[in-house]
């Protein structure tokens, strides 16, 4: 005959209450992830680092030096980086890591409506570099943008309307003006 309780212990053991940390460590790590790529932060900190580097350019070129200044904007293809450069009479002075894919970066220009990537442009000389990518040049004494110093679809354009910045949940467009030199973002 049995005369004491039923002792079942109801608790957990510490190898189960470690396992449950462990799920919602990684749980929560997941989501955090989640959050900051729908909130599009690498993306407006892409936006953030391409109008430095133009505004950039623009002192450089109104500055005492007399040296050509040129920005480029263009991708790496084997990385997937984007680049932000500064030339200055032919030499790079700036070059900035601005992004990376999945970021999408399009440009437009005043005289065509067509996207182009940045791998669909080429400078145009006399500028320091006729290399892949977008090409902006400010006029020394007015502080605008210089016409056509990019090509693309073997035709030279005459200004960059705007860049636009996407990782397909945000999208930021750095507007540019042409005959006066205003960037502005939205």
């Amino acid at each position: 005959m049995r005369t004491g309780r039923n002792n079942k212990n109801g608790g957990f053991s510490l190898v189960e209450l470690i396992i449950v940390v462990a799920i919602m460590a990684i749980v929560v790590g997941v989501i955090g992830l989640s959050v900051g790529t729908l909130t599009g932060r690498k993306t407006a900190k892409c936006a953030d680092e391409i109008v430095s580097t133009l505004e950039r350019a623009r002192v450089l070129t109104l500055g005492k030096e007399q040296n050509q200044v040129e920005f480029v904007l263009l991708q790496n293809s084997s990385t997937g980086e984007y680049r932000a450069q500064i030339y200055q009479g032919g030499t790079i002075v700036s070059d900035r890591i601005v992004g990376k894919e999945p970021i999408t970066i399009q440009v437009y220009f005043d005289d065509d409506s067509t996207p182009y990537n940045l791998s669909q442009l080429k400078g145009t000389l006399p500028y320091a570099s006729a290399t892949d990518g977008l090409h902006l040049v400010f006029n020394r004494a007015s502080g605008a943008f210089e016409e056509k110093t990019c090509a693309a679809a073997d035709a030279v354009k005459d200004y960059c309307k705007k860049i636009v910045i996407s990782n397909g949940t945000r999208t930021i467009t750095i507007t540019t003006v042409g005959r006066t030199g205003k960037i502005l973002k939205k």
